[in-house]
């Protein structure tokens, strides 16, 4: 899986929500998850995961996942956006912005929120 290099987007949630956070956001952008890998962690066994998602128009979508800590106290910092062959900023922000903003819901709600 190559390096995600495009929009970068400060996020402060637990680890655990960034799955649910992304499958959200992916149809509300016209995406589908293709795949999902964990590639090999930092030095400091930080988590790591990059999702590859697939567009209605055939462009590639990579979202790079950047953590901290491990295990049940693993935290979600940073996420990176690129849009494939030819980047769009402001479709990779808007995806950050929707994750973040179903991150910032389940965070409210214990975990649990109803979508809209």
């Amino acid at each position: 899986m190559p390096a995600v290099e495009g929009f970068t987007a400060p996020v402060e949630a637990p680890w655990a929500y960034l799955d649910a956070a992304v499958e959200y956001a992916a149809p509300r952008r016209e995406l589908a998850v293709l795949r999902v890998v964990e590639p090999a962690g930092a030095d400091d066994g930080a988590p790591r995961r990059v999702y590859e998602l697939l567009s209605v128009d055939d462009e590639r979508v990579l979202i790079g996942a950047h953590g901290a800590g491990a295990g049940d106290d693993a935290r979600l910092t940073r996420l990176d956006i690129q849009w494939r062959p030819f980047r769009d900023p402001d479709r990779e922000r808007a995806l950050a912005d929707l994750i973040r903003r179903r991150l910032r819901d389940l965070v409210a709600g214990g975990g649990v929120s109803p979508a809209p």
